[in-house]
């Protein structure tokens, strides 16, 4: 039985919203009938996309791997920082898989470290100079790490593949007013970069991809929307496309393919503006929830303050034990959210939302639960009501013959 693995993520696609709409995907529909759903893997703390990704990497909680949110405390720079991959501090999946001499490739995804990788392509929403996630108005300065990421030289077999395929070999570049389709070229070409690597003359061994545009639209036109209902139809579509590609190769069979989302969604109707509640706070938003650095008695202060707007502490168990006398977690009521970036009213403490949907709520919220589906020779027919996101690593581990005997949660299956 093929122990080779496709692993597709499909940034922001929750449990609900993929119930709601799965008659109109038929792809995953395809393979949900032939192997195993889960139909709520619940974020293993916080439900953001860095730290979604990292949980799905190594099986192991935020406090663990280091990684609790899209940033992190920088005691050095004494400033919230973009996690990098440099920040996990646990073997992932693409380690352990090259321990074991197995190949890996990493195509346009995020948080893998180049050097866990035969072939490492960079995700789209990193530059060399930049970092441009969907709820940043302007690019934030990138991290020595991920320069490191964007430098990784493409290996010659995937030059080769790109050529017999006619394929741009990087992605194309952006034109102003055109974001949107522009990244949608970029699921597209990742999707068309795993297929040609898929049935590449030898194949990788594990092959870990992103698509992220049902993330960007979901901020900004919500949830059940016909726009973030096309973003997901075309994430289908792009699946399809690498079924096919395997399909007309005649190697179908010698993959196991998973799918699932990184977070969840939730409605938003007011953003919360701490800078105007609490001036000179520094913080992260994580979307519902917000990271602040504080001493114990600065902190105690601030929720004083923003406790007429419904904003409560929040538990610590996220946080690295050697952050937890300076970071601490604050939880914004229901449709609320912290916005520092999108914020308009800015000089007022609330404010019309600039994202009418997020992630990152409460930790154990619904909202936050998203997707996952897998299929092929190592999968079994079946459906689980729920898992926990530490048990996707385990999982793919086991999918492809790894050891799963170290790691912190069991194989779903």
């Amino acid at each position: 039985m093929s122990q080779k693995l496709i692993v597709l993520m499909v940034d922001g696609i929750s449990a609900d919203h993929y119930t709601a709409i799965r008659q109109q995907l038929p792809h995953l529909m395809a393979l949900e009938k032939q192997g195993f759903r889960i139909d709520r893997l619940h974020a293993e703390q916080l439900g953001v996309s860095l730290a979604g990704r990292v949980s799905m990497l190594t099986g192991h909680t935020a406090d663990q791997s280091g990684v609790f949110g899209n940033k992190t405390w920088d005691s050095a720079k004494q400033a919230f920082r973009y996690a990098t991959p440099d920040d996990v501090r646990v073997p992932t999946l693409f380690a352990r898989a090259q321990s074991a001499g197995r190949s890996t490739a990493c195509i346009g995804a995020g948080m893998i470290r180049p050097e866990e990788c035969d072939l490492m392509v960079p995700p789209n929403w990193v530059d060399g100079w930049a970092i441009n996630r969907a709820r940043d108005p302007e690019p934030v300065p990138a991290d020595h790490p991920w320069q490191r990421v964007v430098d990784a030289p493409p290996t010659q077999q995937f030059l080769d593949q790109c050529a017999k395929f006619s394929l741009l070999t990087d992605y194309p570049a952006q034109m102003e007013g055109f974001y949107e389709p522009w990244m949608l070229m970029c699921d597209h070409l990742i999707a068309d970069w795993v297929g040609a690597m898929a049935v590449a003359d030898p194949s990788p061994d594990l092959i870990w991809a992103e698509f992220c545009i049902p993330d960007h639209v979901l901020h900004g036109t919500g949830i059940n929307s016909p726009w973030s209902n096309w973003t997901i139809v075309e994430a289908d579509m792009a699946v399809g496309k690498i079924m096919q590609r395997l399909k007309d190769a005649g190697v179908q069979d010698e993959w196991n393919i998973a799918v699932m989302g990184d977070h969840g969604f939730g409605p938003i109707e007011t953003a919360i503006h701490l800078e105007n509640i609490v001036p000179d706070i520094s913080y992260s938003g994580e979307g519902a929830v917000a990271v602040v650095h504080a001493s114990a008695a600065e902190f105690a202060e601030i929720v004083t303050a923003v406790a007429p707007y419904g904003v409560e502490a929040g538990p610590q168990t996220m946080f690295p034990v050697e952050m937890r006398d300076e970071l601490h977690l604050l939880i914004a009521p229901d449709k609320y959210s912290f916005e520092g970036v999108y914020g308009r009213d800015r000089t007022e403490p609330t404010g019309a939302p600039g994202a009418i949907a997020t992630h990152g709520f409460r930790p154990g919220s619904p909202l936050d639960d998203r997707m996952c589906i897998m299929a092929g020779a190592n999968v079994p027919q079946g459906k689980a009501a729920e898992a926990d996101a530490t048990q996707a690593a385990s999982t793919m581990a086991k999918i492809m013959g790894l050891d799963t005997g170290s790691f912190p949660a069991a194989p779903v299956f």
